[in-house]
C-alpha cells in the first residue's frame, strides 16, 4: 500500500455502506489543509457513451483499458450439488471442465480455491470467528442500517448460521485431495485462456498477494503488478466493472492517478446509495466520501487532477455503465 493510501486507511474507522447488495469499505480519516476541496460530482447518466476530449486524450489513452468496451453476460454452469458441499460440487464439474467446458473449468477452479483458503479451525474456533464477524450487524444496526448475514439480519443467528456454514465446508473440503486443491490455480489459468473473463478476478487477486513480497526486486514487483493490471482491464472492458474490480484496483495500485480514477467510481455509487440510507446517517456518509475523494485527489499532481476527472468519467460512461 503507497504512502497516500496508508494516510487514508490507518488508524481510522471504516465506514460501511450496505443497500441492496452493494457493499464497500471507505475510511473516514481527516484531510490536510493542502488538499483538493472540490465534492463528487453526480456519476455520469447510465449507459451514455462518452466521447474522448482532445484536450485530456494522452491520459485518458494510457490509462483506460487497452481492449475496446464489450459486453459479457455472467455464465453458469448447472450443478445440483449445494455451495457447502465442495466435494461433491467438484465431483460434477470435473468432467465437464475436463472436457474443456470454460465455465466448469472456472468454477471448478473457485470451488477448490474455496477449499484451499477454507478455515480448517475446530468448532470452538470457528463459532468464535463467525461471532466476530456478526459484530459489524450490530454495529451498523446501531446507525439504522439493516444489514443481512447468513439470510438473518439478528446477529445471534446469523453468527449461528454461520459458524454451522463454515463446519460444513471444513468437513466437505476436507474430503477432497491435496492434488486436487492445489490444482485451483491451474483450473482458473486454463478457464481465463479459454475465454471466460470471471477466472480473471481470482487469478488478480492471486497475483496482487505475490506481489505483497517484501523480498521481490523492483523489478519483479513492477512485472506482477502490471499483470494484475492487465487482468483487471480485461474484466472492465468485458463489461464485470464491479465493486470488486474496483476496490482491487484503489487499494491495490500504486498509481495514484488510477487510485483516484476507480475510487472515485466506486465513491460516486456509495453516494447513490446513501440516498437510500436514514436521514440521521446519510450526510455524516456523504461527508465520508467526500473527506476520501479529497485525499486521493491530493496525491495526483494538480496540473493533471482535470485530465484524471476526465478519464474516470470516460471509463464510468463507456465501461461500468451497466452497474449501479
Amino acid at each position: 500500500m503507497s504512502k497516500f493510501q496508508k494516510t487514508a486507511a490507518a488508524g481510522t474507522l471504516i465506514s460501511v455502506v450496505v443497500v441492496l447488495g452493494l457493499a464497500f469499505r471507505l475510511s473516514t480519516t481527516a484531510v490536510s489543509p493542502g488538499a483538493a476541496t472540490k465534492e463528487l460530482p453526480a456519476r455520469p447518466a447510465a449507459s451514455r457513451a462518452r466521447a474522448m476530449p482532445v484536450r485530456d486524450r494522452p491520459m485518458i489513452e494510457a490509462r483506460v483499458p487497452k481492449q475496446p468496451p464489450r459486453v459479457h453476460q455472467r455464465s453458469t454452469y448447472a450443478v445440483s450439488a449445494p455451495p457447502n458441499e465442495p466435494d461433491r460440487v467438484v465431483a460434477e464439474l470435473k468432467p465437464a471442465a475436463s472436457a474443456g467446458n470454460p465455465t466448469a473449468m472456472r468454477m471448478l477452479g473457485e470451488t477448490l480455491d474455496r477449499c484451499a483458503h477454507a478455515d480448517m479451525r475446530s468448532d470452538s474456533e470457528l463459532e468464535a470467528a463467525a461471532a466476530k464477524k456478526s459484530l459489524d450487524m450490530e454495529f451498523m444496526a446501531k446507525k439504522g442500517i439493516v444489514t443481512v448475514m447468513e439470510g438473518e439480519t439478528d446477529a445471534t443467528k446469523a453468527a449461528a448460521r454461520m459458524a454451522a456454514s463454515m463446519k460444513q465446508i471444513r468437513d466437505s473440503c476436507a474430503k477432497i485431495a491435496d492434488q486436487d486443491r492445489d490444482a485451483a490455480h491451474d483450473w482458473l489459468l486454463k478457464a481465463a485462456e479459454a475465454g471466460d473473463p470471471e477466472a480473471r478476478l481470482p487469478l488478480a487477486s492471486d497475483v496482487i498477494k505475490r506481489s505483497k513480497d517484501p523480498n521481490l526486486l523492483i523489478e519483479q514487483r513492477e512485472r506482477l503488478d502490471a499483470e494484475w493490471t492487465q487482468l483487471l482491464e480485461a474484466n472492465i472492458a468485458d463489461g464485470a466493472c464491479t465493486n470488486m474490480e474496483l476496490n482491487l484496483f484503489w487499494q491495490n495500485s500504486r498509481d495514484p492517478i488510477l487510485v483516484y480514477i476507480y475510487a472515485g467510481i466506486l465513491m460516486r455509487r456509495g453516494l447513490a446509495a446513501i440516498d437510500s440510507l436514514p436521514p440521521e446517517t446519510r450526510e455524516q456518509e456523504r461527508e465520508a466520501l467526500n473527506r476520501n475523494l479529497k485525499v486521493y485527489a491530493a496525491a495526483v499532481p494538480e496540473d493533471q487532477l482535470r485530465a484524471a476527472e476526465a478519464t474516470r468519467d470516460y471509463i464510468e460512461a463507456n465501461y461500468c455503465s451497466n452497474f449501479p
